[in-house]
């Protein structure tokens, strides 16, 4: 539910978003090119990628700390 005192609140939304924006793009992480430093173009621009999510086959992603870790964030 949704109403004046719970739930969706606007303001916090588009902080944690501009937050966001804000951090990518003063780091490494945030550039055009960040994926091709985890994925192979070849598998990056595959069908499979394209239509369903494929695992990195250059560098783990940051979060990945092993079979045991938490799921990755959805991106």
């Amino acid at each position: 539910m949704n109403d004046s005192s719970q739930s969706y609140h606007e303001t916090l939304t588009r902080f944690w978003l501009a937050n966001a924006r804000a951090f990518l793009v003063a780091d490494p992480a945030g550039a055009r090119d960040a994926a091709l430093r985890h994925f192979g173009q070849d598998r990056l621009f595959s069908v499979a990628a394209r239509l369903g999510v494929v695992e990195p086959d250059l560098m783990r992603f940051p979060w990945d700390i092993g079979e045991h870790a938490a799921p990755a964030p959805q991106l």
